[in-house]
Formats: structure tokens, C-alpha cells, sequence
């Protein structure tokens, strides 16, 4: 018997599957579309809110946040304060209070950061040739540069900021300038970078600058050089409001604008001004005849071995609470080259005369018990002669020879006191910084030679290293007010380093202090000089004080690069001006209280900076807060 014939497959199951996955699908899609209209609404309603921002941002500040870089524009608009993003952020660190003293009688306290930025121009020069400065960074283009430096500086948000080496402030200042007022200074035509001074608004009112150029700057003062013509304007002004204002030729130093005597504002005359070139300036600036008799006094006067188109730049800052009181910054980059000696020993103490001269005199007498300060590039290491100079710390006869042999005269002086001037031979190829450095053969070390120059001469007017000391002992001294007192009948004193003087006190940061170096001290483009054990042991020895002057406590490095690693960069507290002033309580004197800590730089910044994510120039930072 046949089975039964099997049920045909049902019709009816078929449609009602479609029509579930039909439905399923609608929802689906239905889903997708209403996450889409939801993150349309949200990304609309974070749009809004932003703009939001940005307006309330803009009435508050009047700038508009489109100026800033991204980075900085939303961190304030979100948190009112600047975040740590492109660098490594570093903390303060507390000072321990000495003998007891735990604060300054009616004290303020003030913090003040220093750093050489590294000018772009120098990068891109730097890549741009055969040589490279920075073999290896990853950190030169300026997109990843600029934006960082000035978030830097307004993440540490000192009261006052000595920056060196500062170029393209059409980027730095929208931020910069949402808090405070500064003052830039280039000094010389066609100059690529210069210096600048920001204090916080709402802290100080600036009531004094002055600038100065230092190959201009005669030695003896009563043989005064010949007087440059005015050049266009190289610097700009912020005054208390913080929008850029001229600052006036001969300007009292207490006027309502709050500008002295010798910073020219970059918006200021409205005086159209004849272009000059070089050649043309050089020619104007001197006397027509080289050999006259002014001619011969300017160059004697000025006792100048090599131009280099240094600057300083001079600041008097008043509280806003008490404009009765104040602090007075200056800011300088000194020339670089190490063997130099002599040239870098002139514009220290140059520096050193005119900043107390500024205090003494820019303020017709109301700044003269204000603290002075100098932070900022000095190039010169602890063990070296200049520093050495200005902590009246033992000087050794290695370091006298390093100034005698280059107490030279460079053909550029020749030129710039002779423009028809002609070498007797084709001027030599001379080293830059960074060039490559030839290990096998250090006598044509660049850093160890001085090419192009020839001996010097009476009516060359350079001076003896013992003319620098008491030029410098007068300066610092409790009575320099005291027109024609003698150092020997003074009581002159001596610069104190924040770092140099505080920094031993800081346990936690021994390791980072200058004496625990290698037993090498590295020089610059490769050139170390090597310690014996004798040495490296010395740098341990000694009373605090002695180790203080010798600079043993200050970091272990400032600057950090594959061919440069040294100590360079300094806080300096100058002496008080008066009898009066230097008391001899201490509840009366300036009070370091904190200090910006170092990198671990062997393991953090090799192989050198500048280094993304690290810092973005060759120089960190250096920072201190001073109670006064």
C-alpha cells in the first residue's frame, strides 16, 4: 500500500516572515535615523555652546578666541586656566626656611619665570644650511612649536616673565596680552629675535623700561660714545591697559603712561621714518673721519672686542596696592661664544652698571630701595669666569688666561669704527653654534678658537679684568648712589642666585644640582673638559658658603641639546642699593620660597631637545618665587 502523499508546504508562514524582517528592518532604520538627528541636535547644541563661549570669552577679555591657538582658546574658555598640553609639566618646589626665618615682614610674594624661547628664525636658519643645531629633534617646525611656548608660559603664570630669544609676536601675543602687560625690545635693525618683559596686570603697574645696546655702550663714562642716530622703532610697550602704546623718547619715568626713557614702541610716532640701510647706519653713527679725535675717544671709550648686537632690556614694575613699592627686572642674552671671554665679561658688567644706575636714577629717587633682579641667558656657566665675576667667588689663573687670550680685537669693531676699513687678509670661515666639531683635532675646537681678529692695542681702550671687578664692586656696592666712592671704601656686595642659593636646600632635588654632573663639564658643541677625580671631589667640599659662590647648587643643566649642555640661565638678586636698605635683618631682606624643579634630563630629554611632548626649545625654563 502506498503511503499517504505529504502535505503541501504551507503559503501562509512565508508572508508573515517577510513582513517581521520587513518591520525589523524599518526599525533599524528608524533607530539609525533618530541617533542620527540626536547627534546632529547634540553636535548643533555643542556648536551653540561654544559659540556661546567664545562670545562670553570675547566680552570679557575683548579678544577674539579665533586669534589664540585651539589648545589655549578652549582651556580657558573652559577652565579659566591654561592646561599642561605639548610639554611636561614641572612642579614648584617649597624652600625650607633658614634659621628660623619663616616670612618677610609685610612680604608679597612674587613669582618670576626666565626662558629663552628659542627664536624660529634660528631653526629655520639652522635647517636650512649644511649644519644642523639639532640633529635628531622632533620638535623645530614651527606649528608644533609656537602654539606650545605660550602655553607654556601662561601654564606656569608667573607675575613677571623675562623671555629671551623672542620672535613672531604677532602669534605670541593675543595670549599673552589676555593677562598682561609687556615690553619687547630688539635694538638693532634687521634683528631676527629680541627680549621681553610680561607682568600680570593685576599685580603691577609698570612705571619704567629702558633698553640698551650693548656694543654702544662706552666703558669710561666720561668719554661718552659718539651718539647713534634714532633707528625705527625695534620694540613695543603694553601699558597697564594692556593694548600696545608708544612710549615716548623723554618720557618721565613716573609719567601716566608709565614708560621712561629708552624703548621705542612699534606703533609709536606717527612720523614717517627714513629707511637706512646698514651700511648707511654705520656710516651716520660715527664720526665722519675715523681717526679724528672723537672719533679715537668713541673707540677708546667703548673698549669693544667684537659686535654682536646684544641687547639688555630694564623694567620697573609698581604694585597696584601700593605703587610705593615695586621690583625693577632686567632681561639680557649675552654673546654665546664660549671663548669669547673677555666680550661677555664686558657686557656683564656693563649690564651691572647700567641696571643699577637705572634704579638709582630712572625714578628721580622713589625706586631706589626697590628690589633688583636680572633673569635671564647669561651664557655662562658656574665654573667660568663671568659667573664667578658676579658672586665674588674665588677665580682661578686658568680663568684669567681664558680672558687674557681673548682680549683681542674682532675685524667687525675695525669695521664698524672704519666702514671703508678692509682686512689685510680674506676674513676666515668662523664657527657658528652647532657647527660639527672635528674630535681629533680640538685646537681648531670652534669653541676653542677666535678667528679674524688681532692683538689689541692702547687705542683700542679694552679693559683689564681687574677694570670689569671694581666697575662691577661699585655697582653692587651699599653706597653706589655715592658719586666717586671707591670700592674700597664701599661695602660692595654680590648678586644672589635663586637657584645658587636655594636650591641646595632642596633634598628632594639633589641629584639635579650642578656639582653632580658627570666628572666632565660639557662645554658646548661636543667639547667636554674632563675632571680628574681631585676635581669631581672638590665640587663636594667646602663651607655652604663658599659652595653657594661657586655655584654648585644651581641645576645641573638649563639647556639640553645633543651639542650644547649647560647651565646658561639665571635669577639674580642685586644687592640693596642704600646703607638703609641693607639691613642686616634678615626679616627685612628678600626671601627665596620656591623654585621651578629640573627634568631628570638624561631620562627624560634624550637624545636633546627641543622634543615634542617634552619641551619645545633648547632652554627649560627657570622659575622662582621671591618674597620681598
Amino acid at each position: 500500500m502506498s503511503p499517504p502523499p505529504s502535505a503541501p508546504p504551507s503559503r501562509s508562514s512565508t508572508p508573515a516572515s517577510a513582513s517581521a524582517a520587513e518591520a525589523d528592518t524599518a526599525a533599524a532604520q528608524q533607530a539609525a535615523a533618530d541617533k542620527k538627528r540626536a547627534f546632529r541636535a547634540a553636535k548643533k547644541a555643542e556648536q551653540e555652546r561654544r559659540k556661546e563661549e567664545r562670545k562670553r570669552f570675547a566680552q570679557e577679555t575683548g579678544v577674539d578666541p579665533a586669534l589664540l591657538p585651539d589648545a589655549i582658546a578652549g582651556d580657558l574658555a573652559r577652565n579659566g586656566r591654561v592646561e599642561a598640553k605639548g610639554f611636561k609639566a614641572r612642579e614648584w618646589v617649597d624652600v625650607p626656611a633658614q634659621n628660623g626665618q619663616d616670612a618677610v615682614v609685610d612680604g608679597k610674594r612674587v613669582s618670576i619665570v626666565s626662558w629663552n624661547m628659542l627664536a624660529q628664525a634660528l631653526v629655520r636658519k639652522s635647517t636650512c644650511c649644511s649644519r644642523e643645531l639639532f640633529p635628531g629633534s622632533d620638535c623645530l617646525k614651527g606649528k608644533d612649536r609656537l602654539p606650545t611656548l605660550m602655553q607654556q608660559v601662561l601654564y606656569l603664570s608667573p607675575d613677571i616673565a623675562c623671555l629671551q630669544e623672542v620672535d613672531r609676536l604677532s602669534e605670541h601675543l593675543p595670549s599673552l596680552t589676555l593677562s598682561m602687560g609687556y615690553t619687547s625690545y630688539v635694538g638693532y635693525r634687521q634683528k631676527a629675535h629680541g627680549l621681553l618683559i610680561a607682568h600680570k596686570l593685576s599685580v603691577f603697574d609698570k612705571v619704567g623700561e629702558k633698553g640698551i645696546r650693548l656694543d654702544d655702550l662706552p666703558l669710561d663714562e666720561n668719554e661718552p660714545l659718539f651718539t647713534p642716530p634714532e633707528e625705527p622703532p625695534a620694540s613695543t610697550s603694553v601699558s597697564g591697559s594692556g593694548r600696545a602704546t608708544p612710549v615716548a623718547p623723554e618720557t618721565e619715568a613716573n609719567a601716566p603712561g608709565g614708560q621712561a626713557d629708552g624703548v621705542a614702541a612699534a606703533n609709536g610716532s606717527s612720523e614717517p621714518v627714513e629707511q637706512l640701510s646698514e651700511r648707511e647706519k654705520e656710516i651716520l653713527a660715527r664720526p665722519p673721519d675715523a681717526e679724528s679725535a672723537s672719533g679715537r675717544a668713541a673707540r677708546r671709550a667703548a673698549g669693544l672686542s667684537r659686535t654682536t648686537r646684544n641687547v639688555a632690556l630694564f623694567v620697573a614694575l609698581a604694585f597696584k596696592d601700593d605703587p610705593s613699592r615695586g621690583v625693577i627686572v632686567a632681561t639680557t642674552h649675552t654673546f654665546w661664544h664660549p671663548s669669547h671671554v673677555y666680550e661677555r665679561v664686558r657686557q656683564t658688567s656693563l649690564i651691572i652698571r647700567e641696571a643699577a644706575k637705572f634704579r638709582r636714577e630712572a625714578g628721580d629717587g622713589k625706586w631706589t630701595e626697590w628690589p633688583l633682579f636680572l633673569a635671564g641667558d647669561l651664557n655662562t656657566q658656574p665654573r667660568e669666569l663671568t659667573y664667578r665675576l658676579l658672586s665674588d667667588s674665588s677665580i682661578s689663573q686658568d680663568l684669567i688666561d681664558d680672558f687674557d687670550r681673548s682680549r683681542v680685537v674682532h675685524q667687525s669693531v675695525d669695521k664698524l669704527y672704519d666702514p671703508s676699513y678692509e682686512p689685510p687678509a680674506p676674513p676666515e670661515p668662523e664657527a657658528k653654534e652647532g657647527d660639527e666639531v672635528n674630535a681629533g683635532d680640538l685646537s681648531q675646537h670652534p669653541d676653542r678658537t677666535i678667528k679674524n681678529t688681532r692683538p689689541a692695542g692702547p687705542e683700542d681702550g679694552l679693559a683689564s679684568f681687574e677694570q670689569f671687578q671694581e666697575m662691577v664692586r661699585r655697582a653692587l656696592s651699599s653706597v653706589a648712589g655715592s658719586a666717586g666712592t671707591s670700592s674700597s671704601a664701599a661695602s660692595h656686595g654680590r648678586v644672589r642666585s635663586a637657584y645658587g642659593e636655594a636650591y641646595g636646600l632642596v633634598e628632594s632635588e639633589k641629584d639635579r644640582w650642578y656639582c653632580c654632573r658627570k666628572p666632565e663639564v660639557q662645554m658646548g658643541n661636543g667639547w667636554r673638559i674632563e675632571e680628574s677625580e681631585a676635581e669631581k671631589q672638590a665640587r663636594t667640599e667646602g663651607s655652604w658658603d663658599e659652595r653657594v659662590r661657586r655655584g654648585d647648587f644651581e641645576p645641573r643643566y638649563t639647556n639640553f641639546t645633543p651639542l650644547w649642555r649647560c647651565t646658561l640661565d639665571y635669577i639674580m638678586l642685586f644687592p640693596p642699593a642704600t646703607a638703609a636698605a641693607s639691613t642686616t635683618d634678615e626679616s627685612r631682606q628678600p626671601q627665596w620660597r620656591s623654585l621651578l624643579s629640573m627634568h631628570d634630563f638624561h631620562a627624560d630629554c634624550e637624545p636633546g631637545l627641543p622634543r615634542k611632548g617634552i619641551e619645545p626649545s633648547d632652554h627649560v625654563a627657570i622659575g622662582a618665587v621671591v618674597e620681598v
